[in-house]
């Protein structure tokens, strides 16, 4: 997508000099359609501009969406693991009271 508005970019740039050549020329029929084709190539550089920053805008708030979801996910699998350690030394705990009452 960048590309093609560096594309559309440079043949904008590239009509705008001819209709500059066409003028020196006294050439003002040319020069008038280069223009024109200048109007419209830059209408459609805003055009696209635009789509593009409506593209990485909704790709960030995806990116961070995703984000905070895999950080919720992380803080309780975190939750989990501390509740599974904690079960851990206290199954170990009863374990060495049963081996002492055993003994």
């Amino acid at each position: 997508a960048m590309a093609a508005l560096a594309v559309t970019a440079v043949d904008t740039v590239q009509t705008a000099k001819k209709a500059l050549i066409f003028c020196r020329n006294h050439d003002y029929g040319n020069a008038t359609q280069c223009l024109v084709k200048v109007q419209e190539s830059g209408r459609i550089l805003v055009s696209k501009t635009q789509n593009a920053h409506k593209r990485l805008e909704d790709f960030e708030n995806w990116l961070s969406t995703e984000y905070e979801s895999q950080a919720r996910e992380l803080q309780e699998l975190n939750y989990q693991k501390q509740m599974g350690e904690k079960r851990i030394a206290s199954l170990e705990e009863r374990e060495r009271h049963l081996q002492q009452l055993v003994q």
